[in-house]
């Protein structure tokens, strides 16, 4: 049965590989034909962001956010934490007020906070 399912993130991904497994955990959820969307919260716009992890050794984002575009998967960042952190968005990732982000969480079947 087809669900739609929001993983949310909230935690910047330096230092760790917890956004990542989270990111890939992602896709995976897509193979049962669900809807997925992708939430960024307070200090997990960053994960959201333009970065250079490399610098200091954190896991990179890029094969997720690949395959986010070629599967055209709806990524939302909280407006005001993109403000807050200063957070250069990567492509395709769209911003939105807490009320909008609250609208998309009561329609979905499944939300998994990361």
């Amino acid at each position: 049965m087809k669900k739609n399912v929001a993983v949310i993130i909230r935690q910047t991904h330096f230092n760790t590989v917890r956004n990542k497994e989270g990111l890939r955990m992602c896709v995976g959820a897509t193979l049962k034909n669900n809807t997925v969307i992708v939430i960024f919260l307070g200090p997990g716009v960053v994960s959201a962001g333009k970065t250079h992890p490399e610098l200091i050794g954190s896991p990179d984002l890029e094969k997720e956010f690949e395959a986010f575009s070629i599967m055209k998967m709806r990524l939302v960042a909280q407006e005001r934490a993109v403000e807050q952190y200063k957070v250069e968005l990567r492509d395709g990732v769209e911003t939105a007020q807490m009320d909008e982000i609250a609208g998309i969480l009561a329609d979905c079947d499944v939300v998994i906070p990361w």
